[in-house]
């Protein structure tokens, strides 16, 4: 059945940082080595102008925002022509300076405006592939006007060089309404054109986000870890119990998280996942993968048959 396309959606129990993006990449390596055409999509990336400043360098160098997980799916050996396609919503963020905040008189806003993505927001990339590949770069205007953030503001030209169209938002609320409805187009685009490519498509989800593709999608099979589990579900029911949750209302479903999920559907399985160590090879990472590797494949040999 050549046309049979299987959707793989990895996602977080807990909103804490999880590894998602090493289990992606394990399971990339252990569906590769079994000889199944898998690709990597992640709709919402964020990453930090310190902690990821790696991938700010390479951002600056491509005139474009590129996320961590672009740079590990080229570690992998993995050929990304077109790092939008594979990460459509970008964002970068940067710490706040507790100077402005003390010298405004105002030190407690910088705990709750630490805890703010909006107004840590530096900028925001979004590719839109219809009816031709456009790249749209949204700077943060309302923190760049108010210099809260620890970048250097020099530089940030760099970031949307190869930009199609570059906006500035200075107002918060009209950051967020643009982040929404833009966020929403760019996905729409892209996930059909990615997810014709290859026969598995792994979805990497934003933390917990519950379900961060287009509200049509069809997800085959749903990984949600946490540290030393993967608790695995069948995906129809488990957007049934999104769909439930959501209410049908798009602008809620991009607010759901795998909590508001976990008492409505019950799992396929529950899989170990052995510890990983910092520097282990991606192949001894797939091989404790295994597991999860397995449920990939049956599915896949099932709905071939």
């Amino acid at each position: 059945m050549a046309s049979l396309h299987l959707t793989v959606l990895i996602t977080s129990l807990l909103p804490d940082e999880e590894g998602k993006t090493e289990i992606a990449l394990g399971l990339v390596e252990g569906l590769r080595s079994r000889g199944v055409s898998v690709g990597y999509y992640k709709p919402f990336s964020v990453f930090d102008y310190y902690r990821d400043y790696v991938a700010v360098e390479a951002s600056m160098d491509e005139g474009v925002l590129v996320p961590p997980e672009i740079l590990s799916l080229r570690e992998l050996g993995l050929k990304v022509d077109d790092p939008c396609l594979v990460a459509p919503v970008t964002a970068l963020t940067a710490p706040l300076r507790p100077e402005v905040f003390i010298e405004a008189r105002a030190p407690s806003s910088f705990f709750s405006y630490s805890t703010d993505f909006l107004r840590r927001l530096v900028a925001f990339r979004a590719a839109l592939y219809e009816p031709a590949r456009t790249i749209i770069t949204y700077f943060n205007g309302w923190s760049i006007s108010r210099n809260v953030l620890r970048v250097d503001y020099s530089s940030l030209g760099r970031l949307s060089r190869r930009s199609d169209h570059v906006a500035r938002v200075d107002s918060i609320l009209a950051l967020s309404e643009t982040y929404e409805r833009v966020s929403l187009q760019s996905l729409r685009t892209t996930y059909p054109k990615v997810s014709s490519k290859h026969r598995v498509l792994l979805v990497e989800s934003l933390r917990n986000s519950a379900w961060p593709l287009p509200p049509d999608a069809e997800v085959w099979l749903v990984v949600a870890v946490t540290r030393g589990t993967a608790v695995i579900y069948d995906g129809r029911r488990y957007k049934a119990a999104v769909a439930l949750k959501s209410g049908g209302s798009v602008k809620y479903l991009r607010q759901l998280t795998t909590a508001d999920v976990f008492t409505l559907v019950y799992p396929r399985s529950i899989v170990e996942i052995p510890p990983f160590h910092p520097f282990e090879p991606l192949e001894s990472r797939a091989e404790k993968l295994g597991g999860v590797v397995e449920s990939i494949i049956s599915l896949f040999e099932k709905a071939s048959a």
